[in-house]
């Protein structure tokens, strides 16, 4: 089983643990921006997802995602899984 981790600190870091966490700093040492917005975001997950595990199609029924936020009004924590759709959509893009 691989689990990867990618952890957004602020927007001005990014890292990974877990297994192949190598090769994730790698894509995103090249990859990642500060001006990531959600949607990249998560497809920059998904190619290192795709990329620690050498696949060359990912199964978005076999994976979850999960988003943590803060509301810059109320400065509250924001916890949200994606949906199946919307996993698979950012899947679509990673599968071409």
């Amino acid at each position: 089983m691989c689990q990867i981790y990618i952890i957004f600190i602020t927007l001005y870091q990014a890292t990974a643990i877990g297994n192949n966490a190598q090769s994730a700093h790698a894509l995103l040492k090249s990859e990642y921006v500060e001006t990531l917005k959600c949607e990249e975001g998560r497809e920059l997950i998904l190619k290192i997802l795709r990329k620690s595990m050498d696949k060359t199609q990912l199964m978005p029924e076999n994976i979850e995602m999960l988003e943590i936020n803060k509301d810059l009004y109320s400065q509250n924590v924001i916890i949200r899984m994606l949906t199946r759709d919307e996993i698979h959509a950012a899947c679509s893009k990673i599968n071409l």
